[in-house]
């Protein structure tokens, strides 16, 4: 549970820096801090509803993978209410444009204007997944609360 407190932090802390990256123009810090609370949300969302944490090993990638597969094994969840298949394929599609972009960074001029649409996709795509992981966790919440506690396991 720790793990997921951390996380969950991180992510809050990091949002309010995405929005100072891109008004001062730091688009690159902006990739990689929107990557940074996508990834952190997904962890989130994996140890909630797989039961494991996933570790420092477990990459952006893996993430994604894992998080597509819970969605279409568990198709009548609150997860896969609140989080579509298709916003897991258009982060990965994201993730991808970002890679090739710091990719081509190293060996040739890759505009700013490029990256500059890249930053704010990816800032969108951040919006829609931290709207339906707080519509997903209110819902989690409540089943939770549903849950009748009864005291003497014997009835």
């Amino acid at each position: 549970m720790k793990q997921s407190v951390k996380t969950h932090k991180k992510a809050r802390l990091l949002i309010p820096r995405v929005g100072l990256a891109m008004k001062n123009d730091f688009f690159l810090e902006s990739l990689w801090l929107t990557s940074m609370v996508i990834e952190a949300r997904l962890r989130s969302l994996i140890a909630k509803n797989d039961r494991m944490h996933p570790g420092a090993g477990f990459t952006f990638e893996q993430c994604l993978k894992r998080m597509k597969f819970l969605l279409l094994k568990h198709q009548e969840t609150p997860l896969s209410k609140h989080i579509p298949v298709e916003l897991i394929d258009e982060i990965r599609a994201w993730k991808n444009q970002r890679n090739l972009v710091m990719k081509a960074i190293e060996s040739a001029h890759v505009s700013r204007k490029r990256i500059k649409v890249l930053a704010e996709e990816g800032i969108l795509l951040m919006e829609r997944m931290n709207e339906a992981y707080k519509n997903y966790k209110t819902d989690w919440k409540r089943s939770l609360l549903s849950i009748p506690f009864n005291a003497d396991p014997n009835q």
